[in-house]
């Protein structure tokens, strides 16, 4: 069975025998059985995006993440956290805060999910939010003090998986403390990390394999009203009029290098982290993948990524989704 990390894709499991893990906060929550991560929010170095946080009532209740029996699958969405996060060249210390838990104390859902494993965080937004791994399954926790809402993300994942390599939710929870979301895991790495720098344009091609693959995916059936909920549908009075959009396709909406999921021998294997995802410019996402490669690349390697999606770089729109990017998300 396949998902995304929360920070967080390929083609679900044949496996039918595997029932829903338990998770109830709410009379009304909803388990999802057969869709397809978790977000693992912002991928920069500074902030995260925003959301008006979901109103919650209830009390959480245990989850049970523990591997079902026979199953000894332990997929690497760790991004190389190995070596501090992947990130050992001093060049990149700055994205080893992302893998650390500090002195932030794991969340009793997470511990009562674990049941007496040790959760392993693979990731930590600017704003609190976290994302652990335990057994094959990968928890999302995301405080009320975001303002995020993973409710946006959970009705977008039941939306994709099922036509793209992306996470599959399993449960879902809330209280009045904070949401949390509960995927199975993907097979692969995130294409980031000292490995994949290592193997720069190799990981570069596989972010510009997966970009062609998502922005081919038919758009008839995309929720119309999905699209102003995030930036992507977003305008701004001091950027002036959006640039026309000469191919409307889906869009990924925060296409940073971290969220691309490549296995061993480099190929692309699956996206994570689609809670911004959206109908609009496949500029939206050209323009935002390419600026995360000099965080976690370094600078100068913008046209290897136009060169291997096929597309001749176009500084208006480039210039204009940064900027409504930053504006808006």
């Amino acid at each position: 069975q396949v998902i995304e990390r929360t920070n967080n894709c390929p083609s679900p499991s044949s496996d039918s025998s595997e029932k829903p893990f338990v998770t109830s906060t709410r009379a009304d929550a909803r388990l999802f059985a057969d869709t397809r991560r978790l977000r693992s929010d912002r991928r920069r170095p500074t902030r995260a995006r925003r959301r008006p946080a979901a109103r919650a009532n209830g009390s959480g209740a245990p989850l049970d993440l523990r591997a079902p029996p026979g199953k000894e699958c332990r997929p690497r969405h760790d991004c190389d956290i190995a070596t501090v996060g992947g990130v050992s060249n001093g060049d990149f210390s700055q994205l080893a805060a992302a893998h650390r838990l500090g002195d932030d104390p794991i969340p009793e859902v997470v511990r009562a999910a674990a049941q007496g494993s040790d959760p392993e965080l693979v990731w930590r937004n600017e704003l609190g939010g976290l994302t652990f791994r335990i057994a094959d399954r990968f928890i999302k926790w995301n405080p009320r003090s975001t303002a995020i809402d993973l409710a946006y993300e959970r009705d977008r994942l039941e939306w994709i998986s099922p036509r793209h390599p992306a996470p599959r939710p399993i449960a879902w929870g809330e209280d009045h403390t904070a949401q949390w979301m509960v995927t199975a895991a993907l097979p692969g790495d995130c294409a980031v990390g000292d490995t994949w720098r290592a193997r720069r344009s190799v990981a570069i091609a596989a972010i510009a394999t997966g970009l062609r693959a998502l922005h081919a995916i038919p758009i008839d059936e995309f929720p119309d009203h999905w699209t102003s909920q995030v930036w992507v549908g977003q305008r701004s009075e001091r950027l002036g009029p959006a640039p026309s959009v000469e191919h409307r396709v889906l869009v990924h909406g925060d296409a940073c290098a971290p969220n691309t999921l490549i296995n061993d021998a480099g190929d692309w294997v699956g996206h994570v982290d689609f809670g911004d995802l959206a109908i609009g410019d496949r500029w939206a996402d050209l323009a935002i993948a390419s600026l995360s490669l000099d965080w976690n690349f370094g600078e100068g390697h913008h046209d290897e990524l136009f060169d291997a999606y096929g597309i001749e770089p176009d500084t208006e729109r480039i210039g204009y989704y940064r900027a409504l990017w930053d504006a808006e998300s």
